[in-house]
């Protein structure tokens, strides 16, 4: 037991097993840790990632290998504790054994002086700040002399603070979290349920602060909300170096910029609008015996009309142009226009072409003879028109529905047997299109076609949601810290800059003197600085001595 017990305790088993330590933290270095199960999938594909998961990679800090090394450095640093508290104790105890000349001529600085008295020597030994236990016999005696041993103490509060500091790495280990969160500007996300149930952070706003003169980013801010259950908790401009603080969860500005984000449209089923509807586009007005129409169509949609009319959206071109009979968006300068059919119980009374700059400007088409004006008086991109609706969420991350804030979270889930455009994958699915967007919400999955209505039902309310597809927008990056043993870390380097001050400052000096036969044997070593105590030691020698030669 005691060979094993050596051996945890020796230097260069601690040497190999902070080496160890120190290559698998590399491996965490290296390999981003904590991301959703996508992230490392689009990463480094799929057999990759399985492989990393299988491994703890992926949350190698709080592996039962690297906790277990850390539980193992811990003894390791114990048993060397335990020694030098035994050490510091006999060093601080009454002496049961008295110096005698072996002892004395070990030391690596020593004298014999004639005829000094045990008590004189004793005496200018107090008076050089040494703390004296003196023992009188017939024939002499003997003398130990200390002066700062605390510098001694300082070497077993270093070892104590890397105690306190690896048991804090265990206990953040098993019990802390660490999680970096993709919000884009304008929405929220769920913080994980460890860290506390209902806390919902929203990144309002979202910039970049630069230098005026060199365009060099000088600060990320994100300005940020807590809420909890529905209530403010915390609220903060978060920058780099000034995270939110919460009871003890800490929320770092990691990073931001443009990214591309899941675009989903979510609206009420109830704001007026019919299941199938979805928010406008294209603003029209028609006039149809003498009475005024007003509609808002999406390309490719159809409005009734009093009288058993319907307007149909055929086309919508933002460059329009007519080469012969052929109409195009090749036009050199900005022409917003539409086509349109005109139909009446079935039957098409006009199809024609409508002017954004021009309202009152008709083409017919087909020379079908229309007498219905239908003018094009406005269109709207699909962010101002539903930019309350239109909604950029992160893979894998809990965020809360809008509208009812119940937990959502939209995954890719392989499926057999897809077909989808190439060029309209979620992003990181395959090229062969085994992988689909699947909205989970209220404890029911919703597979998410491209641009196709769904409608989802949450507390009897009725939502439209629409997967429009990747888009680029804005985000921030938050690393949300939650550390129990972040105490522990505080505590123990304060303990090293203690023991480091200590060590460093207080050097500890021990003298040893034994008088036989009117002859004084002294001794003296110093813990560092041994070259400079030699000239200390010569001065004292000459001090006991009265000034002559010994």
């Amino acid at each position: 037991m005691k060979r094993v017990i050596d051996f945890l305790g020796s230097m260069s088993f601690g040497l190999i097993l902070l080496l160890v330590i120190a290559f698998v933290s590399a491996i965490g270095a290296f390999i981003p840790q904590e991301r959703g199960e996508s992230f490392y999938v689009e990463k480094y594909g799929t057999q990759t990632a399985g492989l990393l998961h299988a491994l703890g990679f992926t949350n190698i800090y709080k592996s039962f290998y690297f906790v277990g090394l850390l539980i193992i450095l811990s003894l390791s640093l114990l048993t060397c504790v335990l020694k030098r508290t035994r050490f510091i104790i006999n060093l601080f105890r009454t002496p049961r054994g008295f110096p005698n000349k072996k002892t004395i001529s070990a030391m690596s600085e020593g004298a014999t002086i004639e005829g000094v008295h045990l008590a004189f020597a004793s005496e200018v030994l107090r008076r050089h700040r040494y703390s004296v236990i003196m023992m009188r016999k017939k024939d002499g005696g003997h003398i130990i002399a200390n002066r700062g041993r605390v510098g001694r103490v300082g070497s077993l509060v270093v070892h104590i603070s890397f105690v306190v500091i690896v048991l804090g790495g265990i206990i953040g280990g098993c019990l802390g979290h660490k999680h970096l969160l993709i919000i884009f500007e304008g929405e929220g996300v769920y913080l994980p349920e460890e860290l506390g149930h209902e806390l919902i952070l929203y990144a309002d706003k979202v910039e970049e602060i630069r230098d005026p003169n060199s365009g060099m980013i000088e600060d990320y801010i994100t300005t940020a909300r807590l809420l909890r259950g529905g209530e403010l908790a915390a609220e903060a401009k978060i920058e780099v170096n000034h995270p939110m603080e919460y009871k003890g969860i800490n929320i770092f500005q990691e990073h931001m910029g443009v990214e591309t984000g899941v675009a989903l449209f979510i609206q009420p089923q109830d704001e007026g609008l019919e299941e199938g509807e979805r928010s406008p586009l294209l603003n029209m007005e028609v006039i149809l015996r003498d009475k005024s129409y007003r509609v808002a169509l999406y390309e490719g949609e159809t409005e009734p009309i009093d009288g058993g009319y319907e307007l149909t959206i055929d086309r919508y071109y933002s460059h329009f142009i007519l080469v012969g009979k052929t109409p195009s968006n090749d036009n050199p300068q900005p022409n917003p226009a539409v086509s349109y059919t005109m139909i009446r119980n079935g039957e098409v009374l006009e199809r024609g072409y409508s002017f954004e700059a021009f309202a009152g400007f008709h083409i017919d088409h087909a020379d079908m003879g229309g007498d219905i004006p239908v003018h094009f008086i406005g269109t709207l991109s699909s962010e101002e028109a539903a930019q309350e609706n239109l909604h950029f969420f992160a893979l894998d991350t809990e965020f809360p529905f809008p509208g009812s804030g119940e937990r959502a979270v939209l995954h890719l889930i392989s499926r057999d047997k897809v077909e989808m455009e190439e060029g309209n994958l979620p992003p990181g699915s395959s090229t062969n299109a085994e992988e689909m967007l699947v909205l989970e919400v209220g404890g029911e999955q919703h597979p998410l076609p491209l641009r196709e209505d769904v409608l989802v039902e949450i507390d009897d309310e009725s939502y439209r949601v629409s997967f429009e597809g990747p888009r680029e927008a804005i985000f921030t990056g938050l690393t949300v810290v939650y550390d129990p043993g972040l105490w522990f870390f505080f505590v123990g380097g304060a303990l090293l800059s203690l023991g480091t001050v200590l060590v460093v400052l207080v050097n500890h000096k021990q003298v040893k003197a034994l008088v036989e036969e009117k002859l004084l044997y002294i001794g003296a070593g110093s813990h560092r600085a041994k070259d400079l105590f030699s000239g200390e030691f010569q001065k004292l020698c000459k001090e006991i001595t009265g000034g002559r030669e010994w």
